[in-house]
């Protein structure tokens, strides 16, 4: 480095002129690789991926409103549910996050014989039959467990099939005075 005095007795460095171009070199070459770093960062193609979530409709589906609330099942995780057709009907059915749904008609292919299709809850109109039962157990961390109470419930059914569309209101087991409004479909395959 050399060194300058000027007429008010200061010093002052000045660099070499090699230094200066080094410096400017430096820099360039910086710029020119940021520019081409930007280019092939603009070039790179971006590729998403979806995933398609299977929706198994064909051994049924329910559709349910509780308390303003609706689900779609279209998910159904049928070896978590349980179909019994037999004398009585019984189905649990479960998707995740989803309330489970339980319903149970005894002696459905009896009560059906006479042409009847609507059922009134509570069904004191069937003597001698257990009663028909729809219960609405909730995934929180209470199990909140809800009883379809009072309402219609309409049911076709052959050995194959079961259609059953409900509308009403439900209770909570743990509280006599709450009412919930329910409404929904249940729609499945009886055979595996």
């Amino acid at each position: 480095m050399g060194l300058t005095l000027s007429n008010n007795s200061k010093i002052k460095f000045i660099k070499p002129p090699h230094k200066i171009k080094t410096m400017k070199n430096i820099t360039l070459l910086f710029c020119f690789l940021l520019c081409i770093a930007c280019k092939k960062e603009q070039s790179k193609q971006i590729v998403t991926t979806k995933v398609k979530r299977t929706v198994k409709t064909t051994e049924g589906t329910i559709s349910l409103s509780l308390d303003g609330k609706t689900y779609i099942y279209d998910n159904i995780d049928w070896r978590k549910s349980k179909i019994i057709n037999k004398e009585n009907v019984k189905l649990s059915i479960r998707q995740e996050g989803f309330p489970i749904v339980q319903f149970m008609f005894p002696d459905i292919k009896k009560s059906l014989a006479d042409g009847q299709e609507i059922f009134e809850i509570p069904d004191v109109h069937r003597p001698g039959f257990l009663p028909i039962t729809l219960i609405f157990t909730m995934t929180k961390k209470d199990k909140e467990v809800i009883t379809f109470r009072k309402g219609q419930v309409k049911v076709s059914f052959n050995d194959n099939h079961l259609i059953v569309e409900f509308t009403g209101e439900g209770r909570p087991m743990s509280d006599s005075k709450t009412i919930y409004p329910i409404e929904g479909t249940i729609n499945v395959n009886l055979k595996k």
